[in-house]
């Protein structure tokens, strides 16, 4: 038996698993495994291996794997035992995604997963959406590369019409205001192309509430 098992080889077999309804929740399983192990483990060869193994997974299976990695890190207090956590988290999301595709794909559905777990687990959503604004400030926003700031005011109708495909939950309404106006501040977002996606989905029926939330702060 090997001390060191060839991780990569362990988890491109499972990526290569069929396509069969089993097989995609293995696949995203095994995911979420290699991301959180290669933002929490201690060896630094083995988070090299963890982080070249990552891009061997299909996009939806790595969107959903980054996504429940950051859901549960606040579930679970990652960054309390890996206290690095979160600056290795954005550095590998930053090598699989641009950085307007780690909004929609990662921050926006980790939010859906964290109103599922909190109605589950009978959690306190606002104590979950004060974390998640602090982490997106203090560790996304400063770990974004600079190549891929300038593609950001010119993304804004991107990510708000991936706002429009997330769930809305009451603990995406507790967030979204204070995500959308520390985008706006930090220069991230244009300010007017917001106020021109809210004129133009206010009458939507599944954009009202966004429409709603953004028209207090904006």
């Amino acid at each position: 038996r090997k001390e060191n098992p060839d991780w990569a080889a362990v988890i491109i077999s499972f990526s290569k698993m069929p396509e069969e309804h089993e097989g995609i929740i293995n696949r995203q399983c095994a995911a979420f495994a290699v991301i959180k192990e290669c933002c929490m483990s201690r060896n630094e060869q083995q988070r090299n291996e963890f982080a070249l193994v990552t891009s061997q997974f299909s996009g939806p299976d790595r969107n959903k794997a980054f996504a429940w990695t950051l859901c549960f890190s606040f579930v679970d207090g990652y960054s309390s035992d890996c206290p690095l956590f979160y600056d290795r988290f954005f550095e590998l999301a930053h090598q699989n995604f641009k950085a307007k595709d780690s909004i929609r794909d990662v921050f926006i559905k980790a939010v859906d997963y964290l109103h599922t777990v909190c109605v589950e687990d009978s959690c306190d959503a606002e104590e979950h959406s004060e974390a998640i604004l602090k982490i997106f400030e203090t560790k996304f926003l400063t770990s974004l590369p600079k190549d891929q700031l300038a593609e950001f005011p010119t993304a804004t109708t991107y990510i708000l019409n991936g706002l429009l495909k997330s769930k809305q939950t009451p603990l995406m309404m507790l967030v979204l205001a204070d995500f959308v106006t520390t985008l706006i501040s930090q220069g991230l977002f244009d300010k007017e192309a917001v106020k021109k996606w809210m004129d133009e989905n206010a009458k939507k029926k599944d954009a009202q509430q966004i429409v709603g939330e953004l028209g207090l702060v904006l």
